[in-house]
């Protein structure tokens, strides 16, 4: 009884000891949700976590590190975050290691260390989570991001290729928030490509589903990008339906996009001073890169109506934006720089090997023709000589069978007439005179002499074809079991 109890308390123990603090467990509830909560939360409870056992100390650091991406709160675990994704790497579950690579990952994005933040990504997605709905929904994401920065770099085949890898872990984890995301940048992609009719129908899927989920921000960007390829398309009516739609449905918002993408709409119809008010509002909400193209628009609106002065303090109003931009940038834009040109150069590389890859298999393979080709003539060439040689060997045979057949026929006719002239002689003694019958008998003897020169010829050229068989010459080429070949019985004779 007694080693009974000690074994329920420890496993007591054991299990109470494998959980986290329950401000942790709160905060990773409010953290999808409602993450400045979450963050909070968490801030409050830095000294307390101090106390806390290693893996709840990981875990505080994770979900502080998440929070502060989700807010767009600047971090405060940059040093702590590559700790963590280690730990999680060694002893975490596949759940706790991909949102620790996916963490990591963001923090690089947002150093702009592309590199690292590609790796970090890639690894999300090579890790397997199997069927797990969150799992899924980080791989989902960094998949988006991966193909976020490829986007940067204009290295649009990729950039559509990570996106459809996101497509399918959010349907995998039915995440619609990132499958409208992930058809919104698919959408992205054919307009980059000069495919605009192909985009909007992805855009539309993409604002069905951030519809119907009741995404404001997500359907509005969407609403915005649709109605901008439109308008790019000529399809007018349909952009302005779409405008008074996004007017409607989204009347308690006051986006920056909004107001530019009716601008845009009212420049291509040239309305240029509905277009002037919507740009002009939309400065007032938008960021400085926002303003920077709005500024542009501007001075072209005021070119087109000739108001000189007015777009020369909008081409002033540009350049100081762009400038501004640019001394934000600082490092971050240089170290952007170094990586596109770096992954350029690798792209580059690519392309070169497969051409010379490309232009070695032509080689190999127009050899290769060349060889079937020559294989080819050549074993024609020898059936075409074989059988020349052996259609020859049947014309000589058949002239020798035939020449054979005449002299034997002659010998017959010649023994059937000297027959019927030695009958002739006996029986018409009294009738014949003596010229008829020596005539006869001239004809008789000069019949038996043709019979006999036929059977000489015979002997003569069986003496010439044993005489040749017993040559020197014939023996270095002929077996001597072989019959004579009737060509060379031809030349011989």
């Amino acid at each position: 009884a007694i080693y009974t109890l000690f074994l329920l308390l420890s496993l007591l123990c054991s299990c109470n000891g494998g959980k986290y603090p329950q401000y942790l467990l709160e905060a990773d509830s409010l953290c999808m949700a409602n993450p400045d909560s979450a963050l909070t939360l968490l801030k409050g409870k830095e000294k307390a976590v101090k106390a806390e056992s290693e893996a709840s100390r990981m875990y505080f650091w994770l979900l502080m590190a998440e929070s502060e991406d989700k807010t767009y709160t600047p971090s405060s675990t940059d040093s702590v975050i590559d700790v963590v994704t280690d730990f999680y790497s060694q002893r975490g579950t596949p759940l706790l290691q991909v949102r620790s690579l996916y963490i990591s990952g963001r923090k690089a994005f947002n150093s702009s260390k592309y590199a690292s933040s590609i790796s970090h990504f890639k690894n999300v997605i090579r890790t397997d989570v199997g069927n797990d709905s969150m799992g899924n929904i980080y791989k989902a994401k960094a998949s988006c991001w991966l193909g976020s920065i490829y986007e940067k770099w204009c290295l649009y085949d990729k950039y559509l290729l990570y996106n459809k890898y996101g497509l399918e872990y959010a349907k995998r984890c039915n995440s619609n928030e990132w499958k409208a995301l992930a058809l919104c940048n698919i959408a992205r992609y054919y307009r980059y490509v000069k495919k605009d009719i192909y985009s909007i129908k992805y855009y539309k899927k993409a604002y069905m589903i951030s519809s119907e989920n009741g995404n404001e921000v997500i359907s509005n960007i969407i609403a915005n990008e649709l109605t901008a390829t439109y308008i790019d398309l000529g399809m007018l009516a349909k952009a302005r339906s779409l405008l008074q739609t996004i007017a409607k449905k989204h009347e308690d918002t006051d986006y920056a996009q909004d107001y530019f993408v009716r601008a845009y709409y009212y420049q291509q119809t040239g309305q240029y001073d509905s277009a002037v008010y919507y740009n002009k509002e939309g400065i007032e909400r938008g960021d400085l890169g926002d303003k920077a193209e709005a500024y542009l628009d501007m001075a072209r609106i005021y070119i087109k109506s000739k108001e000189l002065q007015q777009a020369l303090q909008y081409y002033e109003n540009y350049s100081q934006a762009i400038s501004e931009i640019d001394e934000k940038k600082g490092p971050e834009y240089s170290d952007f720089v170094s990586n596109f040109e770096h992954q350029l150069e690798i792209e580059q590389q690519n392309v070169k090997l497969m051409k010379d890859r490309s232009h070695y298999i032509l080689i190999y393979c127009t050899l290769f023709c060349a060889f079937f080709v020559f294989v080819f003539v050549i074993i024609r060439y020898i059936k075409e000589k074989r059988r020349f040689y052996i259609e020859q060997q049947k014309h000589i045979n058949d002239y020798w069978i035939e020449h054979r057949k005449r002299d034997l026929q002659s010998i017959r006719d010649n023994e059937q007439r000297i027959k019927h002239l030695e009958h002739a002689l006996l029986t018409s003694n009294e009738q014949l005179s003596d010229t008829q019958r020596k005539l006869l008998e001239s004809e008789s003897s000069i019949l038996e002499l043709k019979n006999k020169q036929y059977v000489l010829d015979k002997e003569r050229q069986t003496l010439l074809i044993n005489d040749f068989k017993t040559s020197e010459i014939y023996k270095k080429y002929h077996d001597a079991k072989s019959p004579l070949p009737a060509s060379d019985r031809h030349e011989l004779i």
